[in-house]
């Protein structure tokens, strides 16, 4: 059995409708705890201050090979929690400019 809950999650944040983001973005302004996100954003860094202390002090790697993983290091990306976007309405609002919907109120692109 389908909890009602569970059916209605999905028909407003699946590929079929494409509204996960203006779902999100409600979600994120009445359920999420913004320290949270500033938390983690903290950790994600001492982690990456970490992993590139520790390939500075490896012996075993050479010069260049040190070098380009320090690169990698510093080119990764953290997707914490949700876009900073997702709060500004504006944004949100010029994410869903093309959408149009039909009499029957079916969006599509």
């Amino acid at each position: 059995m389908i909890l009602r809950r569970d059916y209605c999650y999905y028909r407003s944040s699946s590929g079929s409708t494409g509204f996960d983001f203006a779902l999100g973005s409600m979600y994120v302004r009445n359920h999420f705890d913004e320290s949270s996100k500033t938390e983690l954003t903290t950790m994600m860094g001492n982690l990456e201050d970490s992993f590139a202390s520790i390939l500075q002090a490896n012996d075993w790697m050479d010069d260049t090979s040190r070098t380009a993983a320090l690169e990698k290091a510093h080119a990764m990306i953290s997707n914490i929690a949700y876009p900073d976007w997702l709060l500004v309405d504006d944004e949100v609002d010029a994410y869903y400019s093309e959408v149009r919907t039909h009499i029957d109120g079916a969006a599509m692109r």
